[in-house]
């Protein structure tokens, strides 16, 4: 950052600027001088005009800096992992390989075929953001589901990782947060479903109809995916993953009570039943 005083010099300002980014110690400029800003475009110089007073660009600066503080302590956090495989056969340490060099750390055995690890925050949202589905099955030849949890204390930490293996299914990942955000199921999908309902309109909903807060969690990123406002019991089943007859009884509590309805019949074949078409009721942008 340049102090800029009452008497100085244009030039000396592009400068600090120019050489800044010449010397690739920036990306970008920022400055609230509009010679300055028209001079450093001349110059090719990548550069933003702040037009804000002084007071709220201090303040900006500062709630970044502090945004940059919060954001590296939230990633040096701990998180617990465990891996199960699914195998009969007893899974020797050695197996284990793709693994320690996946999470860079050691696996220790908790009971047979259940393994257990420590790690950051960080580096699991960085492995998850990078994983190929191809690297994923190179894990392991044998099955296996994989959970971590997040805490701000090992104890919750690892109660979240215990709580997130028992949602998790064969050859996914999940990772439960403090906050009770379930994200996955890994490597395919990046979702994040909420275990804890909060919002008014929302707590009503599940009281009403008896539904899971992790259930209308998924309704609600199913309508924000879905493209159209209606649907049919086949789209809310391909999107969760789940059987004809889940989804039909998830969709029936909601109409029940009338935070969805039929409203239309579709025929894509020439022979069986048509299929009821619905909407919801209720806010899914909260």
């Amino acid at each position: 950052m340049y102090k800029i005083e009452p008497n100085v010099d244009i030039e000396e300002i592009v400068k600090f600027h120019y050489d800044l980014y010449q010397n690739q110690k920036t990306t970008q400029a920022v400055t609230s001088i509009h010679a300055v800003y028209e001079i450093l475009q001349k110059q090719n110089v990548p550069v933003i005009r702040m037009i804000d007073p002084r007071s709220s660009i201090i303040k900006g600066i500062s709630e970044t800096k502090n945004l940059a503080i919060l954001t590296k302590s939230q990633s040096a956090k701990i998180a617990v992992g465990y891996i199960q495989f699914e195998n009969n056969r007893e899974i020797q340490i050695n197996e284990l390989g793709q693994f320690t060099l996946l999470f860079k750390t050691r696996l220790i055995e908790v009971e047979r075929n259940l393994f257990t690890l420590f790690t950051t925050q960080g580096d699991v949202q960085r492995i998850f953001e990078y994983l190929s589905e191809i690297q994923w099955k190179r894990l392991s030849d044998t099955s296996f589901k994989l959970a971590f949890g997040y805490g701000s204390n090992i104890e919750e930490a690892t109660q979240n990782a215990k709580d997130a293996l028992l949602l998790t299914k064969s050859n996914t990942a999940y990772v439960l947060t403090e906050h009770k955000q379930l994200l996955g199921p890994y490597p395919k999908y990046h979702r994040c479903i909420e275990l804890r309902t909060q919002e008014p309109v929302l707590v009503e909903v599940a009281k009403s109809t008896s539904l899971s807060p992790a259930n209308l969690s998924k309704v609600i990123q199913f309508s924000k995916y879905h493209t159209a406002n209606e649907f049919t019991a086949h789209d809310l089943e391909s999107f969760l993953q789940v059987s004809r007859r889940t989804s039909e009884r998830i969709l029936k509590k909601l109409v029940d009570h009338q935070y969805a309805e039929v409203v239309g019949e579709e025929m894509t074949y020439q022979q069986g039943r048509p299929r009821a078409v619905y909407r919801l009721n209720f806010p899914t942008y909260l």
